[in-house]
């Protein structure tokens, strides 16, 4: 019984700057994790127009659903996320899958890492990211590379596609 009066204090403490850190970091850096529906995702995935040579990044990649649908179609696909609970998850899905042979996720901000080695993306961001995210992505990605957005658009982008609320770019 002591260790628990001991411990439960310390569980909460920790359980509080975990939300603190994943809701700060995500709205300040990112987005919160909001998951795509399954119908949503794939209209995306299918406005990408995926090939088994692209290389697929999806940016705060949550719980690794698209990762996961990109390399069930064939294609090597990759994931950032920031939320280390999400990353364990989508790990563990991919494994179960089997995909690891075409899918990763990393723990890591993807504003940290140059995303030129992409060359189809999907981002669900939110408003305030998105004018930063348009100069990387625009700086990084190699001509003929594919963008798709949900909900947000890029400010000074034309989009090639728009199906709904989803914005299919072209660099």
């Amino acid at each position: 019984m002591e260790i628990i009066v001991v411990l439960l204090p310390i569980f909460v403490i920790f359980l509080l700057l975990y939300v603190i850190y994943v809701l700060l970091y995500s709205m300040i850096l990112g987005a919160p994790y909001a998951a795509t529906r399954v119908r949503k995702m794939n209209m995306m995935l299918d406005l990408l127009k995926l090939t088994t040579g692209d290389k697929f990044v999806d940016l705060g990649s949550g719980d690794g659903r698209f990762v996961i649908e990109a390399a069930k179609r064939g294609v090597s696909s990759y994931g950032y996320e920031m939320n280390p609970i999400l990353v364990i998850i989508s790990r563990n899905k991919i494994k179960n899958e089997k995909l690891s042979d075409r899918a990763k996720i990393y723990w890591k901000s993807y504003w940290n890492v140059n995303l030129g080695e992409y060359n189809a993306v999907a981002v669900f961001g939110i408003k305030h990211i998105m004018p930063s995210l348009s100069k990387k992505l625009k700086k990084e990605l190699k001509e003929g590379s594919r963008v798709v957005s949900n909900h947000f658009r890029f400010p000074n982008w034309k989009e090639s596609e728009k199906k709904e609320n989803l914005y299919l770019y072209k660099i």
